[in-house]
Parts: structure tokens; C-alpha cells; sequence
């Protein structure tokens, strides 16, 4: 049970965010490492709805990608005044 622990609060806010929000589409994707095992599922998706949501997904990921180097982003772009 301990494992469930690890991710019950995802769980948690997944589930009230569909609840609240009422989404029309929603895609999971889940990973196991361990089992080498990936499932992915999809609600109300055909192949542009889930463009749409990759979008958002590589956005984040480029966000955070920025985050992680904001230092080395703020040299290059004062390079670029210069």
C-alpha cells in the first residue's frame, strides 16, 4: 500500500479536477518502469483532440525546461542585446 501512497494525491486531484471541471476530453498515460510496461487511455479523444493536449503536454515540459536553466537562458539572451 505504500506504493499507492506515492501517488494518491495525483489520484486525488485528477479525479476532482474531472469532477469540478467537467472536461470533454482527457488523455492518461501511465509508466512502469519496472514492468516496462506504458498504458495510455483517452476520454472523448480522437487524433486532434490528442494533438491539442500533446501541445500543452511539450509546452510544460518546455516551461519547465527553462525553469530548470533560467540562469543559462538569461546569459544567452543578454548575449543576444549585446
Amino acid at each position: 500500500m505504500s506504493e499507492a501512497k506515492d501517488w494518491r494525491e495525483y489520484a486525488e486531484n485528477t479525479v476532482r479536477e474531472m469532477f469540478e471541471h467537467h472536461p470533454e476530453q482527457a488523455v492518461s498515460i501511465i509508466r512502469s518502469g519496472t514492468e516496462d510496461r506504458v498504458v495510455t487511455s483517452y476520454y472523448n479523444c480522437d487524433f486532434e483532440h490528442r494533438w491539442i493536449l500533446l501541445g500543452h503536454l511539450i509546452t510544460d515540459i518546455v516551461m519547465e525546461i527553462i525553469e530548470i536553466n533560467a540562469a543559462e537562458v538569461r546569459a544567452m539572451l543578454e548575449e543576444d542585446d549585446e
